[in-house]
């Protein structure tokens, strides 16, 4: 019975130093609202070289502290690009791609020199080429400039898309056969 009392004043004591452990918000601890902007066209048509499709649901997030209003989060651009091989006899393989962001004189906006650039990567997990009639889907999450949030500061995103062409030949044999008895 000793035993069994030490027992659970053991665990009874780690239960309590676990509760006064646990992640309490302070009040320093500033509240992080996200904001987000969307854009008009949501959804933009692509068609690049054999490649067709969109950039749709595109929509502009940044978060801000709730309280200040400062930013804590920069503006990033989201969305999903999505792509079909229209070719019937050219696969690609998907690179990578680029967006700018272009003012009312064609002239790219410039980004803070601490964002980055605006390049992605196509990653696949079921390979790397996209054969004629394949679609594939990619999430696009890349840096948007804060001048760009002035209403009248953008006016069109470009998208470039990095591919290599591949020549896509489907071919068969016909082998003659018989079936003998054993």
């Amino acid at each position: 019975m000793n035993a069994r009392t030490s027992l659970a004043t053991v665990f009874l004591g780690v239960a309590a130093a676990l509760a006064a452990c646990s992640s309490q918000p302070s009040a320093d601890t500033p509240r992080i609202e996200e904001k987000t902007f969307s854009l008009e066209p949501a959804t933009i048509p692509v068609q690049v070289g054999v490649l067709t499709g969109q950039l749709a649901d595109m929509s502009i997030v940044q978060r801000v502290n709730a309280e200040t209003r400062a930013v804590v989060y920069a503006p990033q651009l989201r969305g999903t690009l999505k792509l079909k091989n229209t070719s019937s006899d050219e696969a690609v393989r998907l690179v990578g791609g680029r967006i700018d962001y272009l003012d009312a004189s064609d002239t790219r906006l410039t980004m803070a020199p601490d964002r980055g650039d605006t390049t992605f990567r196509f990653y696949s997990y079921s390979g790397d080429r996209l054969d004629p009639g394949g679609e594939v889907a990619h999430s696009v999450d890349v840096p948007f400039p804060a001048a760009g949030l002035n209403g009248k500061a953008l006016k069109e995103i470009r998208l470039s898309v990095t591919y290599l062409p591949a020549l896509y030949r489907q071919e068969s044999v016909e082998v003659p056969v018989t079936v003998a008895a054993r």
